[in-house]
C-alpha cells in the first residue's frame, strides 16, 4: 500500500473553494497527522508521493505544538518540502490544544518559511475544531496580531463544526457574525455519511457541501471542503465521535460536483 495512505489510520483529502459567484477550486490538500520522525527520509517519501498524486500541500495536524518530537518532525517536513518545491500549512488540532495562544510560537517560526502555503498572498491556516471555545475569535485575533507584520493577516479557515449552532457539519449564516476573524470555514463531517446511516449503505450526498458553499459564498468567504476520507478497512464511524470507514465514499465523492472538481478538474470553475 502506498505510504501516502499509510501515513496515518486516516487521511482527509480536502479542497479549497473561494467565495465568488462561481466557486473556484484553489487547492487540493491531504491532512497529515504529525508524529515522530527520526530522519528526513520519511518526510521526503511522503512529500514525493503527495506530489505524484497531484496534491498542492499537506495540512499538518499538530496536537502538541511545543513537544520536542513535534518540533523535530516539522524541521524534517519543512526541509523536505523545500527540497521538493512542495507546500505545507498548519491545521491546529484544537480538540487537543488548550488555547490558540499555545500555537503562537510555532506559527511565528514557520509562517514566514518559503515552503509555507499561501492563498491570495496570505499564509493559510486551518484548525480541527475550536469553535466551542466562546473566546475563540478574540484569542485567534490576538495570536494574529502577535505574528510578524507582513504575516499577521492569515487566510484563516478553521473547522468550527463543534460550535453549538452547527448541525451535522452544516454551518448557519450567523457563523460569520460569531467568528468575524475567519476568512472562511472548513467542513469535515461531510466526508462521512450522517450519523446513524446504515454502514452497508454509506450513501453520501453533496447537500451539506452545497449549503455550506452557499453560506460562505453569500459572505464572500472561502470553503475548505472534504473530498474524501481514506481509512483502514477496520475503522468504523461511531454515532458520536471518531473516524469513519472509507467504504464507497471515494467513488461517490468523485462522482459529485465538489469531488470531481478536486479529483479531475482542479482549477476549473465549479457551478
Amino acid at each position: 500500500m502506498s505510504s501516502i495512505i499509510r501515513l496515518v489510520a486516516a487521511i482527509g483529502l480536502t479542497i479549497l473553494f473561494t467565495g465568488r459567484a462561481h466557486a473556484k477550486v484553489h487547492g487540493v490538500f491531504a491532512h497529515y497527522m504529525v508524529g515522530g520522525m527520526s530522519t528526513i527520509d520519511q518526510a521526503l517519501t511522503d512529500v514525493k508521493e503527495a506530489q505524484s498524486l497531484g496534491l498542492d500541500a499537506f495540512a499538518l495536524n499538530v496536537q502538541q505544538p511545543d513537544a520536542w518530537w513535534t518540533r523535530a518532525s516539522l524541521e524534517f517536513l519543512f526541509e523536505a518540502a523545500s527540497q521538493q518545491d512542495f507546500k505545507l500549512f498548519f491545521s491546529m488540532d484544537m480538540a487537543v490544544i488548550p488555547s490558540p495562544s499555545d500555537c503562537t510560537s510555532l506559527l511565528t517560526k514557520y509562517i514566514t518559511h518559503p515552503a509555507y502555503y499561501h492563498h491570495a498572498n496570505r499564509p493559510f491556516l486551518s484548525t480541527f475544531r475550536g469553535g466551542a471555545n466562546s473566546n475563540a475569535n478574540t484569542q485567534w485575533t490576538s495570536v494574529f496580531q502577535s505574528l510578524p507584520a507582513t504575516k499577521n493577516n492569515p487566510y484563516f479557515i478553521p473547522n468550527f463544526e463543534d460550535h453549538p449552532s452547527v448541525t451535522e457539519g452544516t454551518y448557519p449564516p450567523s457563523i460569520f457574525t460569531t467568528f468575524p476573524a475567519t476568512s472562511g470555514l472548513m467542513g469535515w463531517e461531510t466526508a462521512w455519511p450522517p450519523s446513524g446511516s446504515p454502514a452497508s449503505t454509506l450513501n453520501l450526498t453533496l447537500t451539506t457541501d452545497e449549503t455550506n458553499l452557499a453560506v460562505t459564498r453569500a459572505a464572500k468567504k472561502g470553503l475548505h471542503a472534504p473530498a474524501v476520507h481514506l481509512s483502514n478497512a477496520s475503522t468504523t464511524r461511531s454515532t458520536a465521535t471518531g473516524s469513519g470507514s472509507g467504504g464507497l465514499t471515494l467513488p461517490r465523492r468523485l462522482a459529485g460536483g465538489a469531488g470531481a472538481a478536486a479529483g479531475v478538474c482542479r482549477g476549473a470553475d465549479v457551478e
